[in-house]
């Protein structure tokens, strides 16, 4: 039995993963029940029916806590044995905020109108401020405000959510600033208005945007759903931020390989809170990179390279797995080295010399 799983806050939890090794005639079932407090109070709700299988979407109302009990069976003196198990949830952050690069349009004369379209459901927030000096500091401001007293310089736009419902956000759509320049810059006689359209496309809760790109975690996951390896802090035993990114590639898999004809899906990457998840489909595995930042333009393809690289070094081993981490050999080098380098050097090397 586990001990209660926090969620960080109110979430609706989605699902329960394990990785287990099951010798023939054995079984491994898992049951869960949640509540708000820890200890376990009477409050908590009872335990499940066992689930069978993992990924099992589980529909119970949103809580703060999780606990699970493992039950294993074995007919012979053989035992089952389980590696690990994610619980996985969805729920927003309390804050975060979002920031412009700086914008200066040349020959300015002054900014104008500040008009920021957003919805607020009750007990959410949208509030916005701007910075003159790339960022140093900043000023308040609201919708539907003249910024005509702002410096004549380049300025930046930050827009900040924030909730007391983790289960509730706020949404910008659009955020637009209206400047005027000198005549002399469209040539005109007249002095021209012009409008700095940010567009944000329903932008929800989520922590600061990274501009640079940080790998921080690469999944190897079979076609029938199973993690086959993993490197870095985002591998499936790292914190809760990685469980939901589990259950959408699990999802994503199980629909891509399991369609008519092997094309239940053509995603190519989605993102999680500050996380975005970029995806290759193989023959028979499929690789998934968990980043921060503004990801290089070749990731895509170098992802698919190496990944076809895996599939064939690799396709005694893996096309037919049984499941046990030990008959991968020296796969996790593998990984690690691409996570390491190998997502943004792999085009500049000729080859790639796998360990298997």
């Amino acid at each position: 039995m586990s001990a209660p799983i926090a969620a960080g806050g109110l979430a609706q939890w989605t699902g329960l993963w394990w990785n287990a090794t099951v010798p023939s005639g054995a079984n491994v079932t898992l049951r869960f029940r949640t509540g708000d407090s820890v200890p376990v109070d009477a409050a908590w709700s009872p335990w499940s029916a066992p689930l069978p299988i993992f990924g099992m979407p589980i529909a119970v109302p949103p809580t703060h806590y999780l606990q699970y009990l493992l039950d294993l069976f074995t007919p012979s003196a053989t035992s089952p044995s389980v590696q690990d198990v994610t619980a996985t949830f969805t729920r927003y952050a309390l804050t975060g905020s979002v920031e412009t690069e700086e914008f200066d349009p040349g020959s300015l004369l002054s900014w104008g109108l500040l008009t920021i379209n957003s919805t607020a459901p009750a007990g959410t927030s949208v509030s916005a401020a701007y910075s003159s000096d790339n960022g140093t500091s900043w000023l308040p401001a609201s919708s539907d405000q003249d910024l005509s007293a702002a410096l004549v310089h380049g300025i930046r736009l930050q827009i900040t959510f924030a909730t007391n419902d983790t289960l509730v956000s706020p949404r910008v759509e659009s955020v637009t600033l209206r400047y005027r320049i000198a005549s002399g810059a469209l040539g005109n006689p007249a002095v021209s208005w012009g409008i700095a359209f940010f567009a944000f496309l329903t932008l929800l809760v989520l922590l600061r945007l990274r501009w640079h790109f940080a790998a921080t975690g690469l999944l190897l996951i079979h076609a029938d759903g199973r993690v086959v390896g993993n490197a870095g802090a985002d591998g499936p035993r790292d914190e809760v931020a990685t469980s939901a990114m589990l259950t959408l590639v699990h999802q994503f898999v199980r629909d891509s390989f399991q369609g008519p004809q092997g094309t239940g899906g053509e995603l190519k990457s989605f993102q999680v809170d500050d996380k975005e998840v970029t995806i290759a489909k193989g023959a028979f595995l499929y690789l998934a990179l968990v980043g921060k930042g503004t990801k290089p333009r070749a990731l895509a393809s170098r992802l698919v390279k190496f990944l076809s690289g895996l599939e064939g070094a690799y396709r005694p081993r893996l096309e037919k797995w049984d499941g046990l981490r030990s008959s991968t050999g020296d796969l996790e080098a593998d990984l690690s080295w691409f996570l390491r380098k190998g997502y943004h050097a792999i085009a500049r090397r000729g080859a790639v010399r796998y360990h298997a």
